[in-house]
């Protein structure tokens, strides 16, 4: 859950960036046309910033991950285990049995440092994201407050004056007209029920300011800007970490301005008149007063002599928004963020598939170790190509890993293994053949071992089980060599498995105890063991199960790795 949170993060973010970005050069290439038109693009590139981390889940059989499942390079390939770096490190060359050999890979700490800082980086987004609901929240309460504060005006020259001005500017929508002593300067608050609060001392105001700030605030309720404004507030409130989208919202927000004035004008408002009583709104607000986040004021004092200068323009573009244009801009739009909804940066599921594994002497579970020198049977090395799953402790938990391996060949000159999988760091060994194996977490034992002598003993806890584990010199067998067997002893039972039989004789000299816990879901320990042949090389691994253990016993033999050939 908190890696697909990661992925969802990383996706929304650059996305939004590419999403803004088009939305930029496309406003830079209209600098001349109609503010209109512009406060458009930028509105629907806020909607798309939104839309777009919805799409792809939405539309998961056609998504495509930026990141291949199953074709890593060579360099993350390659495991990070000594007996296969050393085969996957080897590349073909031009001259005839020449061999290379490269560095030792640093991918896998390098993967691993980024999935640590993954959670780090989550929780910042968190945080951020908190402060600015808690900006939104409270911006919203002191509207409600504002709005539960003020006195509907019902004065008749008022109530005449916005019947008025809806009709000019084309508003058919009801708005509510309140007046506030919190307010020294006219603004619009709400889309579903818009109101119109103005200072107390509009009361007095003459008939040509009242017409000039009722064209204005209805001009935005006619254009939903308080709409769009929550819309971009949103995005950013997302996206609180990417400065091209305060630059957007900042653009938005002048574009709206500017729009709302043309619309003015076009309502038959004198520039000159217009211009002067935005001036005068302008001086009552001074000290400059910021409107709420959650509304839209007549006149800002930020962008005020810009504004005035383009009103006074009569050159300026202030053709209205029309519906080809509309609908240029938004499937524009879906062009842009439909491929981009479809692509991702998480890795796509891994197919690796379990094969039936053919049968092998000692039962059907098959098993490779992942350090020393792991003998193979030279005469059919194909039972060994295909998935299998990575036995991996790490940090106090054992996961099971899909991984793919590959017999290289020819197996007289080098043998060794390819594999391919996400991170070998810590493999034990690989195992399949074994029912319900799946990527999943491990019940994992504590394990304590002393000493590397024959005569060594380990213990693992589970729970509430505990499981002694020894080697004892073996009777009833050959005098020209000396056998041992393991001792598996619990509280009550006492288990016995000498190093000979059916899967052939092997002199223990040395042996540990590799890893311990519950692989057969059974809720008792299984217990993984690797034995050292005398030669000094620690290779061969038996595994013990518990599910089908004979009746009084505690194990059972599973698998063990394969002798063979050279």
């Amino acid at each position: 859950m908190r890696d697909q949170a990661l992925h969802l993060l990383t996706d929304a973010a650059w996305k939004g960036v590419a999403v803004l970005a088009v939305a930029a050069l496309a406003t830079l290439a209209l600098r001349r046309g109609s503010a209109a038109r512009r406060h458009w693009i930028w509105t629907t590139a806020f909607a798309g910033v939104l839309f777009v981390p919805l799409l792809g889940p939405a539309l998961p059989a056609w998504r495509r991950s930026l990141v291949p499942p199953d074709a890593p390079s060579p360099a993350a390939a390659a495991p990070a285990l000594p007996w296969a770096h050393r085969t996957l490190s080897a590349s073909a060359s031009s001259e005839p049995g020449a061999r290379t050999f490269g560095p030792p890979d640093l991918a896998p700490a390098a993967a691993r440092a980024a999935r640590d800082l993954g959670p780090f980086w989550l929780g910042v987004w968190v945080l951020g994201l908190a402060v600015m609901l808690s900006r939104l929240g409270l911006a919203l309460l002191s509207a409600r407050r504002l709005l539960g504060g003020a006195q509907r005006i019902t004065s008749p020259e008022w109530r005449s004056s916005l019947s008025d001005a809806a009709a000019r500017i084309g508003c058919r929508t009801e708005v509510a007209l309140l007046e506030s002593a919190a307010v020294r300067s006219p603004i619009v608050i709400g889309f579903l029920r818009p109101a119109i609060v103005l200072p107390v001392d509009a009361r007095t105001w003459p008939e040509a300011p009242r017409q000039a700030v009722l064209l204005h605030e209805l001009a935005h309720v006619r254009r939903r800007d308080c709409l769009v404004q929550a819309v971009a507030e949103a995005a950013c409130a997302l996206h609180w970490f990417n400065p091209l989208a305060w630059l957007g919202a900042a653009r938005l927000r002048l574009e709206r301005e500017r729009a709302t004035d043309d619309l003015v004008l076009r309502a038959g408002a004198r520039p000159s008149e217009y211009a002067g009583h935005l001036l005068e709104v302008a001086r009552r607000m001074l000290p400059a007063e910021r409107a709420p986040i959650s509304a839209v004021a007549v006149a800002e004092p930020s962008d005020l002599g810009t504004r005035i200068i383009l009103i006074l323009d009569r050159k300026r573009d202030r053709s209205p928004l029309r519906g080809a244009f509309v609908a240029l801009v938004s499937i524009a739009a879906l062009g842009v963020c439909t491929p981009l909804g479809l692509l991702t940066t998480a890795p796509a599921a891994a197919q690796v598939a379990q094969p039936q594994a053919p049968p092998v002497p000692g039962g059907p579970v098959q098993l490779l170790a992942a350090d020393g020198q792991d003998m193979i049977d030279l005469e059919s090395p194909e039972r060994y190509d295909g998935a299998w799953w990575a036995l991996c402790p790490r940090g106090g938990e054992t996961r099971l890993e899909p991984a793919r391996i590959r017999v290289r060949a020819p197996l007289e000159v080098e043998r060794g293994l390819e594999i391919t999988m996400a991170d070998c760091a810590g493999v034990v060994g690989f195992i399949r053949g074994l029912p319900g194996l799946a990527a999943r977490a491990l019940p994992t034992a504590t394990i304590a071992q002393a000493g590397d002598d024959p005569s060594q003993q380990a213990t693992a806890r589970l729970g509430d089980e505990e499981l002694l584990l020894r080697l004892a010199p073996q009777d009833n067998v050959t005098a020209d060599a000396e056998h041992h067997e393991l001792v598996v002893q619990s509280a009550s039972r006492v288990d016995r498995f000498p190093d000979h039989g059916k899967e052939g004789t092997l002199t223990v000299a040395a042996w540990r105890l590799v890893w311990a816990g519950d692989l057969d879901e059974d809720g008792r320990m299984d217990v993984l063991v690797q034995e050292d042949d005398g030669a000094g090389e620690m290779g061969r691994l038996r595994l013990f199960l518990s599910k089908g253990a004979p009746a009084g016993h505690l194990l059972r033999k599973a698998a063990f790795t394969a002798w063979g050939g050279c």
